[in-house]
Formats: structure tokens, C-alpha cells, sequence
């Protein structure tokens, strides 16, 4: 399709987006116009490829175009020039002698406790924006005091995470995330969400996709177990599960708990915010119809598929880590077959 300068619905609402991001705004119209002639699953992959976006953020992106029809309704278009922080060697060591004298603190408590080491250093820090940004960077991979985790190869862990989903009103809502989570490296292996917490489907499912990743990593270079640790809910089902991780080489550690946790796992692992994606430590505990969403004018939620799509492909990365013991590789495929079973028999049908 080709547009010229007097196309009115291609100028609508172009005074009101950032002269830097117009030229991009216009280029995204463009390829959102042509795709909704044609509106092909092909066409959609494409597009989004053009535009450097995920194929879930090209969709929002469409839908939102077709609802409005307004150039400052696309997400990006007040967006200003990136700016980069760069903090000296001298600030980020008061950052990470805050960070280790305050093991399990909150972000608060560490970022008080690093102005006055840099007062006591006579180091001036940056701003407190830049500061809770390399704060968070800094406790990504540590375990909070006292975690099951601990001495654990894999983790299986619960959080809200703010994304804005359909809920079942017709809300938007924020969904919760079972997390499968390596340990040492503190990496994502598997996700699913749901809109209950805890879903015992749901972490069957991000269960059985982290063992289907492990199992195509090469190079197990000694025999031995890995550990799992497991929280678990009552229940038949959540026993049920546990048993079905219980296999050759496998050793489950399992924490029964009467209700779900504040996700200090998931925040002292991968952070409070990963590939602008934050995590919700204390909203998983909530019913969905309080853990309200906030959208940006314009957009609309994603359905619980969508943003399932979005938070693997941005949180799990594209090799998975070498499980170094464990099982082999065809064990490691029969254990995910075994698990997405027990989801499917569970009626696991999130994303």
C-alpha cells in the first residue's frame, strides 16, 4: 500500500507525537496499514520483523492503529532519546558494598544504605532513578537469607508480572507466572502463566518446557542428581506433581506452604524487572480482579496466550544453560512428555 502526505488518517494526531519519534511512528502506520489489508499470521511475522518488534508487540501495535487511528495512540511515540547512564568504578563499588551489607533488604534499605557509604566515601552518586536501576542489577542473582533455594540446581517459584491481560470481567489484569529458574546462573528455563495462583497446572507446564530446553543442552560431563526445589500447595494434584518430578536423577526438595510467598526467589535471581517486563512481588497472593493493570491511552490487553509468548521470549534465553549432572537428554524428554500429561489432565489452558 502506498501513502501519500495528504492521507489524513496517516497525519491524525502527528502533531501530538515527538518530532524525534515521527519519522519511526509513520514508518510503523505504514506497515500496520498494509498488514490489515492482508491481515496473515505470514504477513504479521514479517511485519514485525521489519519493524524490529516482537510479533505480539507488532499485533498490540495493529490494534491499537485500528482502534484509533491516531499516530499518537502507537506506544513509543512519546518516548524520549534514550539516554545511557554510566556510573564509575567508585559508585558502583558503594552499590555493592550496600547490596552486601543489607542481604535480604529491601531496595529502600540498600539505596539509604549506599548514600551513606557514599557520604562516608565522599562519592557522589547519580540520580535515584539510576541508582534503583543498578541497585536491582546488582541483587539479581542472589538468593534472599534462608531460601529453599539454596544448594538448589533448578527452582520453581510464583510472581505476578505487569503485563496487562484480558481477565475474565473484561479488565484488565496483571496474570501470575510459574517460573522455572537455573539456580546458578539465575536463569529463566520455563514459564506459564495463569490468572489463579498458585496454578498447579501452570507449573506443570513451565515445568515440562524447562526440561524440554535442558534436554537439547549438550555436554553433562559427570554423573550425579540435580536438586529441584519445590513449593508445593496441598492437594492431591500438587503431590501428583511432585511424584511425577520424582525420577532417576532427579531429586525433589519440596516446601509445603499454606499460601503463595512474596517471589523473593524470582527477585533476588533475575531482579525486580527483566527486559522491561517488572515483577510484582506481593500481588501474586491477591485474586486477579485485584491485581489491576494499568494500560497506556490507546492499547489494548493481550490475551493470556500473547502475553505468555512475550514474557518467553524476552525472559528465557535462546540456549538453554548444560545441566552438568542430571539425567540424559531422553530421560529429560520423557520427564517434559510426563509433565505437560499432568498439565493437560489438570486443564491447564493459560499460556
Amino acid at each position: 500500500m502506498n501513502d501519500s502526505p495528504d492521507d489524513e488518517h496517516l497525519y491524525d494526531g502527528i502533531e501530538f507525537v515527538a518530532p524525534h519519534r515521527r519519522d519511526e511512528i509513520l514508518r510503523r502506520i505504514r506497515v500496520i496499514r498494509r498488514y490489515l489489508s492482508e491481515p496473515t499470521r505470514a504477513l504479521a511475522l514479517a511485519s514485525a520483523e521489519e519493524l524490529g518488534v516482537h510479533v505480539v508487540t507488532f499485533y498490540n501495535l495493529a490494534r491499537a492503529w485500528k482502534e484509533s487511528h491516531r499516530a499518537d495512540q502507537l506506544s513509543g511515540s512519546r518516548r524520549p532519546p534514550r539516554r545511557r547512564d554510566h556510573l564509575s568504578s567508585a559508585q558502583h563499588g558503594v552499590i555493592n558494598q550496600a547490596v552486601l551489607d543489607r542481604p535480604g533488604e529491601r531496595l529502600e534499605r540498600i539505596y539509604e544504605c549506599a548514600v551513606e557509604i557514599g557520604t562516608d566515601r565522599g562519592v557522589a552518586l547519580p540520580a535515584v532513578a539510576t541508582m534503583r536501576k543498578y541497585i536491582r542489577l546488582a541483587l539479581a542473582g542472589r538468593l534472599p537469607p534462608g531460601s529453599h533455594a539454596d544448594g538448589a540446581d533448578i527452582v520453581v517459584d510464583h510472581c505476578a508480572v505487569d503485563i496487562a491481560v484480558e481477565g475474565p470481567t473484561g479488565r484488565p489484569c496483571m496474570p501470575v507466572a510459574a517460573l522455572v529458574m537455573a539456580v546458578p546462573g539465575a536463569r529463566v528455563l520455563g514459564s506459564a502463566l495463569s490468572l489463579d495462583a498458585p496454578d498447579v497446572g501452570a507449573t506443570a507446564e513451565a515445568l515440562a518446557r524447562a526440561f524440554d530446553r535442558l534436554a537439547e543442552a549438550k555436554g553433562r560431563s559427570r554423573k550425579g542428581d540435580i536438586v529441584v526445589a519445590l513449593e508445593t500447595f496441598g492437594g492431591d494434584e500438587w503431590e501428583r506433581l511432585a511424584a511425577t518430578l520424582k525420577t532417576d536423577g532427579v531429586v525433589v526438595r519440596i516446601r509445603r506452604r499454606q499460601r503463595i510467598g512474596d517471589a523473593m526467589t524470582t527477585s533476588g535471581l533475575i531482579g525486580r524487572e527483566r527486559a522491561g517486563i517488572r515483577i510484582r512481588p506481593r500481588l501474586a497472593k491477591l485474586p486477579f480482579h485485584e491485581r489491576t493493570a494499568t494500560l497506556a491511552a490507546g492499547a489494548s490487553p493481550l490475551n493470556i496466550a500473547e502475553a505468555a509468548e512475550m514474557l518467553s521470549s524476552r525472559w528465557e534465553p535462546d540456549a538453554a544453560p548444560t545441566l552438568h549432572a542430571g539425567p540424559g537428554a531422553e530421560e529429560l524428554h520423557r520427564l517434559g512428555r510426563k509433565l505437560h500429561e499432568v498439565a493437560a489432565s489438570l486443564g491447564f489452558s493459560g499460556g
